[in-house]
């Protein structure tokens, strides 16, 4: 379960990207979603923990629709990934 008090929230208005992490920045896997183009998620390499998410062209999402699609993130870390 991801803690929300470890959340940060980035946002580069003249790229339009909203970049949110969960505790410290490092290193990680950057896996597309099939569903939502303008949405990666952010892997830790070893433990396929999220460790963020970025949203492209965030201004163009519905707020309720992107909390939605953000409520399935704790999903991702039991993706079957290649080492």
């Amino acid at each position: 379960m991801i803690s929300v008090r470890n959340m940060d929230f980035d946002y580069d208005g003249r790229a339009d990207v909203m970049y949110i992490s969960f505790g410290p920045s490092e290193p990680a896997l950057c896996v597309a979603d099939d569903d939502f183009e303008t949405i990666n998620y952010r892997l830790d390499f070893k433990t396929r923990e999220l460790v963020g998410v970025t949203v492209w062209g965030y201004s163009h999402w519905d707020r309720e629709q992107l909390i939605a699609v953000l409520q399935r993130t704790t999903e991702i870390s039991q993706w079957p990934l290649p080492n």
